[in-house]
């Protein structure tokens, strides 16, 4: 009788650390928990890391262009396309697609990103040349990063806030660059005759996912030790870090864009959508682009 309650125990214990070792992640609001959100066309939908329970969180009258979550994972900043002349303008909402609120108006906004502490959102405007903004969460205090004649897009904060990566186009050149959160001290990271695009940090700000020529590329915060990760074939694009560092969700386009997520070294890839929309610029709840 000792001996069986001693397996019984043995089992339990077992039972509890597989559960533990295999959660998406351990949280008092589990509401949160691994959640990934993306676009489909006019929608905000949301979806578990497994592939379960996607359903529409918003849905908008035009066109959802880029979208990001809060550090906490409470809010979701996104950009809608109005037909021209309108342009595109800034929205924030809860997680829960309630209480949305208009930030810009009348504006040619594109690729917003919360700043690592929730307090500030990076941004793009084409007030000529695509250029770098900041503004707090009600749209106040707006402030010009980066001014030249080049197109500067995709900012992406580092996990400490001192730094922002982002894509710099000039003529047919896109390489990937970084500066200060003041937009002081711009340095170039890459230095490819490819095109490069949607760079972002890692969790812990010692990588950089971007794409190249179509394939989703890994490299250090310094420019060095450069990987490609997937095969580019069909095309990746949009790839974001999970909230550990362990994930990177993306989409590939066979027929349309559907979801994807896999190891932060490219293997065990998983598709989790499956349809004929467009599915595009995914992200964690809790990790800002």
């Amino acid at each position: 009788m000792v001996s069986i309650i001693k397996s019984v125990k043995i089992a339990w214990s077992f039972f509890i650390f597989f559960v533990f070792c295999n959660s998406t992640c351990i949280s008092p609001d589990l509401s949160q928990c691994g959640k990934i959100y993306f676009i489909k066309v006019k929608e905000i939908c949301s979806i578990n890391p497994d592939g379960s329970e996607e359903r529409v969180v918003y849905t908008a009258s035009d066109p959802v262009r880029t979208l990001s979550s809060s550090p906490d994972g409470s809010k979701i900043v996104f950009v809608i396309d109005y037909p021209w002349p309108s342009g595109a303008d800034l929205f924030i909402i809860n997680s829960n697609g309630s209480d949305v609120k208009r930030l810009t108006y009348n504006q040619s906004a594109e690729d917003p990103t919360f700043s690592p502490d929730g307090k500030k959102i990076a941004f793009v405007n084409n007030d000529g040349d695509k250029e770098i903004y900041t503004m707090n969460l009600d749209g106040s205090n707006i402030q010009k990063l980066t001014d030249n004649t080049t197109t500067d897009r995709h900012p992406s904060f580092s996990p400490d806030g001192s730094k922002i990566v982002f894509l710099r186009i000039i003529g047919i050149i896109n390489d990937v660059h970084v500066m200060n959160s003041d937009g002081s001290g711009v340095k170039r990271l890459t230095f490819s005759t490819s095109t490069l695009d949607y760079p972002s940090f890692s969790p812990d700000g010692t990588k950089i996912v971007f794409t190249r020529d179509d394939a989703i590329w890994i490299m250090n915060s310094d420019g060095g030790g450069q990987k490609k990760i997937t095969s580019g074939t069909p095309t990746d694009i949009f790839p974001s870090f999970s909230p550990d560092g362990n994930k990177i969700v993306f989409s590939r386009n066979y027929l349309s864009f559907d979801i994807y997520i896999m190891n932060a070294d490219g293997s065990n890839q998983k598709r989790l959508t499956f349809d004929l929309s467009s599915d595009t610029v995914p992200c964690f709840a809790g990790k800002p682009h």
